[in-house]
């Protein structure tokens, strides 16, 4: 891999510091291996002159020593299989060697078709060589974090860890003290971003295993007034590996901003993924996300944004497909501080084997926040009868002049509806992958951006022919 030199004056990528233990382990008693690992690898940089990121990395750490991981017993956790992330033996990934398998699954992530600002980073470190920024308007910054922080901190400091802080809990806290590298989007008053920015996170896991390497990717998106943008973010994995990735989005958004935010997660099967977004609307402005996951063993992903402005748009859309025994929960925080605000919430999960989904929306309404018109619906198909779902629609309402809607709906494919496909000459595979792309239709369409809609459509059919195939499987071997 041709990855930038690191620096000794380098405090985004302490690569160059002292080893650190080779097992830490994540449980509430192991909290202090993630202290003495902060000494050994970071904590030595915290005075080589960025002298407010040191003291942002030890606040982090300290709230890991002091409260430890979560449990099931903490209500925010208690549908989330804890044991074996908990469990594992983790240690800071290493640098990877990009082989053929690796260059095969990077192009097929690649977006055939249109131009984007690409920036590739390969086991948390930038991979210059698949790393490609087009011309930008002036003033708009597309970089890696750390080449920010050494080159431009200015940009970074006001706002890193500012929305997403480490007290969240100790995943968030972990990526604030560990973070190597990631994205910064910059956009100045007025820019307008037109071509997509794509940042995609590769993982490649070691061959040990005993330990399971983990990486805690960061991005900072902070759009100007007037500004507009749309960064898709990708995390994937090679198949088979195990590993963790605990990653950190933050996003502000001033005044007449249109900022789109899409993730797309086809993580190993084996992995491990904790991902979170925090966003601020301090401005009259539109934030958009679409959260597509589709790969991990155990994924959680935390969507929170807080709306501080009148006449703001807050659209949230997310699709999430399992099977085999994944899990994967979503849950959502719309923060209305503000009147005379609208926001729509659509999530979509389709379920399959036994695997098990999770989508806890929230919709808090603060007492000056009137007029707020604010929409959340939840939807889930069962492929089969021993997935499960558990959904919880959330409304908090103190304000007495608004408008707010829930609703949640469980179900199975229309009989009627294959019958008619069936009749029409159609193989039962067929016939179920055009009916469940056209359950998750509307999700993937708000997208916006036709090749990736084009590789989602292409993995749900591909899981739906696999799982036909799994259940021939099943029934001639009976």
């Amino acid at each position: 891999m041709n990855e930038p030199t690191p620096t000794s004056s380098s405090p985004a990528d302490p690569a160059n510091a002292a080893a650190v233990p080779d097992q830490i382990t994540a449980t509430a008693h192991g909290a202090q291996a993630w202290l003495d690992a902060f000494d050994e690898r970071i904590g030595r940089l915290a005075s080589n002159g960025r002298s407010w990121l040191g003291p942002l990395r030890r606040e982090a750490i300290e709230r890991v020593a002091e409260h430890g991981f979560p449990a099931q017993r903490d209500e925010e956790w208690r549908n989330t299989p804890l044991r074996d992330l908990l469990a594992a033996r983790y240690t800071p990934a290493g640098a990877a060697t990009v082989d053929g398998p690796v260059s095969a699954r990077l192009d097929e992530l690649d977006l055939e078709g249109i131009e984007t600002h690409r920036l590739v980073f390969i086991n948390g470190r930038l991979d210059a060589e698949r790393t490609r920024i087009g011309a930008l308007p002036e003033g708009v910054r597309v970089m890696s974090l750390a080449q920010a922080i050494d080159a431009e901190p200015a940009l970074v400091e006001p706002h890193l860890a500012r929305y997403a802080t480490p007290q969240a809990h100790a995943f968030v806290a972990l990526n604030t003290a560990f973070m190597t590298d990631g994205a910064l989007i910059h956009l100045p008053e007025g820019a307008q971003l037109e071509t997509p920015v794509h940042i995609v996170h590769f993982q490649v896991a070691d061959d040990s295993d005993d330990v399971t390497p983990a990486v805690f990717p960061r991005c900072l998106i902070v759009a100007g007034a007037g500004s507009a943008a749309h960064v898709i973010e990708t995390y994937a994995g090679l198949p088979g590996a195990a590993y963790l990735t605990s990653a950190v989005t933050e996003a502000v958004v001033a005044v007449g901003a249109d900022i789109r935010w899409t993730k797309r997660q086809e993580e190993s099967s084996d992995a491990f993924h904790v991902g979170r977004f925090n966003g601020r609307q301090v401005g009259s402005s539109t934030l958009a996300t679409h959260n597509v996951a589709l790969g991990g063993r155990l994924v959680r992903n935390e969507i929170e944004i807080v709306i501080d402005a009148e006449e703001c748009e807050t659209l949230l859309d997310g699709l999430y497909m399992a099977s085999g025994r994944q899990h994967i929960e979503n849950r959502t925080r719309l923060d209305h501080a503000k009147p005379n605000c609208h926001s729509e919430e659509r999530y979509k999960g389709i379920l399959d084997d036994a695997s098990t989904g999770v989508f806890a929306g929230r919709i808090y309404v603060h007492q000056d926040a009137q007029k707020t018109d604010a929409f959340q619906e939840n939807s889930c198909l069962l492929l089969s009868r021993d997935a499960t779902v558990f959904t919880q629609p959330q409304l908090e309402i103190f304000a007495d002049d608004v408008k707010c809607t829930h609703g949640a709906t469980v179900g199975e494919l229309d009989e009627s509806q294959l019958f008619y496909l069936r009749a029409r000459g159609l193989d039962p595979v067929e016939a179920h992958g055009i009916l469940t792309y056209g359950y998750a239709n509307e999700i993937v369409e708000s997208i916006g951006i036709e090749p990736l809609q084009a590789q989602i459509e292409t993995l749900i059919r591909a899981r739906v022919r696999e799982s036909h195939a799994r259940r021939a499987a099943v029934l001639s071997g009976r």
